[in-house]
């Protein structure tokens, strides 16, 4: 299950789910979010992030 079938089955479970357009606008996602922008507001939010980063356990930042 990937994209937006997961999507839909998480918000079919009665979640919340946010795109990084809706909280980042589409303006700003096009000049360019680092892992330094994003995660520190995905982590003050207490959010769950589902991706597909296979090196997410080995940088600092990301821990």
């Amino acid at each position: 299950m990937h994209g937006r079938s997961l999507r839909r089955c998480i918000v079919d479970l009665g979640y919340q789910v946010h795109s990084p357009a809706s909280v980042f606008t589409r303006e700003r996602l096009e000049q360019g979010l680092t892992d330094q922008d994003w995660l520190p507001v995905v982590g003050e939010e207490g959010w769950v992030v589902f991706g597909r980063d296979q090196n997410i356990l080995k940088r600092e930042l990301e821990l």
